[in-house]
């Protein structure tokens, strides 16, 4: 209610957001006040393009909480002879699919909750500011640690109570490739290349120029013009695939996958995420802004 209000200082919420450059938000779910304070809320971040994150509180956040769409939720959690484990109190229960997130520390989300949106600012350093809150979701989701709770996962890297666990920066040296449908320009760490042509999807799967890929993540890419066959070599990992063929080899090993590499615009196109999880690299999907990240493993 207070930011809603006006900042002391500054008038309105929007204008303390413009003077101050603000880009991420740590929101308390006691300020949420039902449908009014969830349109506030998108509207900012809309306008504004903010990552929010909410504490998800002790019970959890409710339907119409969750449902707007608006925050990335954590969850709190403790430890158990050294281990980290959720905390009950605030993931559990029939709604805990809405908490997305634990942080370390024992003071439940009043911690977890602003530590992880300095994670995200430490993430947006180094990525860009345009870095927007759906790609910053799946980038924390790829970068996650499960919380280990002695219960099954229910898909995979995604634990039954905490959510998508806690999320561990990768070293400064892992490369971060984005890749947009349609869209000859990509990222590679935050800074913009290049490619002459771009990536789409086809029997739903997205293809990439392998090319490009491979070398913003440091491999080494031969073709094999006799066997139509592309290599991809990235540390112990040798990865090979044959136009139009679903076979591929990894080491030697022989696997399938449900699409094969082709040839289009004088450039072999490869479903990205079968070479990047090949070459030990993470791989997700942001639906809303037709995006492929690609982090290197």
């Amino acid at each position: 209610d207070a930011i809603k209000e006006g900042v002391e200082g500054y008038g309105t919420a929007q204008d303390f957001i413009t003077a101050e450059q603000i880009g991420i938000c740590s929101v308390s779910i006691g300020g949420y006040n039902g449908p009014s304070s969830a349109n506030f809320y998108r509207d900012l971040r809309e306008k504004n393009n903010l990552i929010m994150f909410e504490s998800a509180g002790n019970d959890g956040p409710d339907d119409s909480n969750a449902d707007s769409g608006n925050f990335l939720f954590v969850g709190a959690m403790t430890f158990m002879k050294g281990e980290p484990k959720m905390a009950g109190y605030s993931s559990g229960g029939k709604k805990f699919e809405a908490v997305d997130f634990s942080g370390p520390g024992y003071s439940g989300t009043s911690f977890s909750c602003p530590y992880l949106a300095g994670i995200a600012a430490l993430i947006r350093q180094r990525y860009g500011k345009d870095m927007t809150q759906e790609e910053m979701y799946a980038y924390l989701k790829m970068i996650a640690k499960p919380v280990d709770t002695g219960r099954p996962s229910q898909v995979e890297g995604y634990d039954y109570w905490s959510g998508w666990g806690i999320p561990i920066l990768p070293h400064v040296d892992k490369q971060y490739v984005v890749m947009e449908i349609g869209r000859k320009a990509f990222k590679i760490d935050g800074a913009w290349a290049e490619m002459d042509t771009s990536p789409f999807i086809e029997k739903q799967r997205t293809f990439v120029p392998i090319a490009f890929a491979a070398i913003a993540l440091g491999a080494q890419v031969s073709w094999d013009d006799k066997n139509y066959k592309v290599t991809i070599t990235k540390g112990h990992k040798v990865l090979e695939m044959f136009i139009g063929s679903r076979s591929y080899l990894v080491n030697g090993k022989p696997y399938i996958m449900d699409v094969a590499p082709f040839i289009k615009d004088q450039r072999t196109f490869v479903p990205i995420a079968f070479a990047a999880t090949s070459l030990d690299c993470k791989v997700s999907w942001v639906e809303s802004e037709r995006k492929v990240l690609i982090l290197e493993g």
